[in-house]
């Protein structure tokens, strides 16, 4: 049974976080260009230079989409070697009281 919350909906709305730049902020790094710096625009904008480069650059945005097969790096013995190691991790916090299971509604604390 879905819960309120799976039925509210922010994307595309000024909620949505996903978001970085409004669409105003994209034409202006596209007016500026290149010549005004990379990693000056992502300070005056709040946002990682690689963001201002796929703007100014859309073909190394595309290369990076086709780039992002992590099946390669990674295969499922080692995945499930790091998941469990993890899982034990956690499990080891949680027993000495570091780590507490949070409840509906509660801030994380640790």
């Amino acid at each position: 049974m879905p819960t309120i919350a799976d039925k509210l909906h922010v994307q595309g709305t000024m909620y949505d976080r996903r978001v970085k730049l409004t669409p105003q902020d994209r034409e202006e790094i596209k007016e500026k260009g290149a010549g005004y710096g990379i990693r000056k625009m992502a300070r005056e904008y709040g946002v990682d230079k690689r963001l201002i480069q796929f703007i100014l650059y859309p073909e190394r945005l595309e290369a990076s989409r086709k780039n992002r097969d992590w099946r390669r790096y990674h295969d499922r013995k080692e995945l499930t070697k790091q998941s469990r190691c993890l899982r034990h991790r956690k499990m080891k916090l949680y027993k000495l009281g570091i780590l507490k299971i949070k409840k509906r509604g509660e801030n994380y604390e640790m």
